[in-house]
């Protein structure tokens, strides 16, 4: 299907989504609200959707990609699965500082046996415990049944 918008111009923004099965109102409204996506956007959307209808278990159909495309919400395209996440790129590069694996506290200074000092101490059973002060404040001049305490 060939798509021309009310002016008779083509446009690949408004031919994406005729590809996918839009009609006029939803190219117009999708248009409104996101009036700069690209055909790109429209097809990792697409794509980001299917995988949520694949595992919906049949709950789900194409109405999510028009009703998200039509409010102007777009995804990017799921992750390849035959193309793991290196690991290794975001722990020793540009980003080392932001990710580690597991409890890797190699570098965290203040630490005694891999936790704060704080925490070595109530493990070890050397840090007094609140437990002898009450969670609430008692009440001064009695209870509210009039008891005193």
């Amino acid at each position: 299907m060939y798509y021309q918008d009310s002016q008779g111009l083509h446009s690949s923004f408004a031919q994406a989504l005729a590809d996918l099965g839009a009609d006029p109102k939803i190219i117009a409204e999708a248009l409104a609200s996101q009036p700069n996506l690209t055909p790109q956007q429209i097809y990792d959307t697409w794509a980001w959707h299917q995988a949520r209808i694949a595992q919906s278990d049949g709950r789900l159909g194409e109405g999510i990609f028009f009703h998200a495309i039509r409010h102007g919400q777009i995804h990017a395209a799921p992750p390849d699965p035959a193309r793991p996440i290196d690991v290794e790129r975001y722990t020793n590069g540009a980003y080392r500082d932001l990710f580690r694996l597991g409890s890797d506290v190699s570098d965290l200074e203040g630490l005694e046996g891999g936790c704060w000092p704080e925490a070595a101490a109530l493990r070890s059973g050397q840090a007094r415990g609140d437990t002898d002060r009450p969670l609430h404040p008692r009440p001064v001049g009695g209870s509210a049944g009039g008891e005193n305490l």
